[in-house]
């Protein structure tokens, strides 16, 4: 059994220097995806931050460690959809495309020869093997799948309606 979410890690380009853009960019990405998934807005901290490889560490506020819950549901969902599962009711279409935008973002550029996938980690109470989760090109596809196809209809109207009639 697994014990009390301690924490989340962003690992990027472990093993070598980090490319800045894309570690800011994940940073920023990962954030938007854990508002998504949680009902209430959360000041999110910073517990370690490393460099060469850069490793980011988020925890829920000391005094609000039952948000924990999001670190645990966005990594177990994620790992669930690399496995080829659904994703959970508790994902709104919104949550669905900042996973997509997470992942796709942790992907190599054209020039990138050595691209190591990022990674996140979650941190817990207890002992075993911390679940974890790489942000794979074949992650992102499953994502795209998954992301609800939305409908867009421009056009506007200026002055005032009074009636519509859409009958022909």
């Amino acid at each position: 059994m697994m014990g009390r979410v301690e924490a989340l890690e962003l690992i990027v380009d472990e093993g070598q220097p980090a490319n800045a853009g894309r570690f800011f960019q994940l940073g920023h990405d990962l954030l938007a995806l854990l508002d998504e998934l949680s009902d209430v807005p959360v000041p999110w901290w910073i517990r370690s931050l490393r460099t060469g490889s850069a490793l980011a560490t988020l925890a829920p506020p000391n005094e609000h460690p039952e948000h924990g819950r999001v670190l645990r549901l966005a990594v177990a969902s994620l790992n669930a959809v690399d496995r080829g599962f659904r994703l959970s009711d508790e994902w709104t279409p919104d949550a669905i495309k900042a996973a997509h935008r997470f992942v796709e973002h942790g992907q190599p550029t054209d020039l990138e020869e050595n691209w190591v996938p990022p990674r996140l980690v979650l941190l817990t109470e207890g002992s075993g093997p911390a679940p974890t989760v790489v942000l794979t090109p074949e992650l992102g596809d499953r994502l795209r799948e998954l992301t609800p196809f939305v409908r867009s209809m421009p056009g506007s109207v200026r002055g005032e309606l009074v009636g519509l009639n859409v009958s022909r």
